[in-house]
């Protein structure tokens, strides 16, 4: 008897227990960080040239290109550089009414990530430095995805003339190399529900990328 007690209080226990960590998973962060509304996606502009460059390219001509990384060789380090969020909307996407999906403030922050090597896949001694808020509570709405009365499924924001060249000195100056950029985007409803998403932007000091 004092083992069937023994075994259904166990039961008891371990069922009680897995109840608590769902609810907990539940109320979590785990499932408030995902966002069905909304598919974030970056691309990063910069001019190329003498005088948007650091250091010395001669051969570099002026132009204003979408990058996918930067090196000591063929792509110079931009001065400066342009971050555009292309905001997709779900809801208009798939056809999924209702479209009104509410209020939301978007905020992004930048990060970077330096190490002793310029290895953007494999850094050496790398930690995450820096925190700058490039966008801060901008509100959208589904009245954005609307012109003239058509719905388009997505918006464009871009944030212009992003300083670079200060921080890449000042990590210089330390011994220390520009492996990637952290793009941190931050969603949150009238709720206060909140989206997290996360971009890695690399250097391009590895063939393969």
């Amino acid at each position: 008897m004092k083992t069937q007690l023994l075994i259904l209080g166990t039961l008891f226990f371990l069922t009680c227990t897995v109840k608590n960590e769902d609810t907990s998973i539940i109320e979590g962060n785990v499932v408030s960080n995902v966002c069905f509304e909304y598919n974030p996606e970056i691309e990063i502009w910069n001019r190329e040239g003498v005088e948007y460059t650091i250091g010395n390219w001669p051969g570099i001509e002026e132009n204003y290109v979408q990058s996918y990384g930067w090196n000591h060789r063929e792509n110079p380090y931009p001065k400066k550089f342009d971050f555009k969020l292309r905001m997709i909307n779900n809801n208009i996407l798939y056809g999924e009414e209702p479209y009104d999906i509410g209020n939301w403030k978007l905020s992004v922050n930048l990060s970077y990530k330096v190490g002793q090597n310029d290895d953007a896949l494999y850094p050496l001694n790398s930690k995450i430095i820096d925190h700058i808020s490039i966008i801060n509570d901008r509100l959208i709405t589904s009245k954005d995805f609307k012109q003239n009365g058509v719905m388009f499924d997505e918006i464009q924001i871009w944030e212009k003339s992003i300083e670079f060249e200060s921080y890449y000195d000042k990590y210089r100056e330390a011994s220390l190399k520009i492996n990637q950029l952290i793009f941190e985007i931050i969603l949150i409803n009238k709720n206060n529900s909140e989206c997290r998403f996360e971009y890695i932007f690399p250097m391009k000091d590895r063939g393969e990328l």
